[in-house]
C-alpha cells in the first residue's frame, strides 16, 4: 500500500504502459548503432516518480552508471539492444 506498483515484465515491455508518469523510457537519439551514454542518464533526474525503466544501447560502464546511481529507485527495468553488458551483478548490490 503506498508503495510503488509492481510492473510485470509484460506490462513492463509493453509501448502503451510508458505513457503512464510512473514508467521512463530512455533511447539514444540520432544514428543507427547510436548508444546512451553516461552524461544521457541525467534525463532521469526529471522524472523523479518513475517506476519503471526501459533504455536502449547502453554499454557496461553505462550500465554500471545507471544502477549506482539510479538503480535503486526502479522497481522494473527492461533492457534491449545491449549486448555489451556482460555483467548484471550490480543488480544484485541495489537498494531494494
Amino acid at each position: 500500500m503506498g508503495g510503488p506498483a509492481q510492473m510485470s515484465l509484460r506490462d513492463l515491455t509493453s509501448l502503451d504502459s510508458f505513457d503512464a508518469p510512473s514508467c521512463v523510457s530512455v533511447e539514444p537519439g540520432g544514428y543507427e548503432g547510436a548508444r546512451v551514454e553516461v552524461d544521457d542518464l541525467e534525463v532521469l533526474d526529471d522524472c523523479p516518480t518513475a517506476t519503471a525503466l526501459r533504455i536502449r544501447g547502453i554499454d557496461q560502464k553505462t550500465f554500471d552508471v545507471l544502477i549506482s546511481r539510479y538503480g535503486g529507485r526502479f522497481t522494473g527495468l527492461a533492457l534491449w539492444n545491449c549486448p555489451n553488458i556482460d555483467d548484471l551483478t550490480p543488480l544484485l548490490d541495489r537498494e531494494s
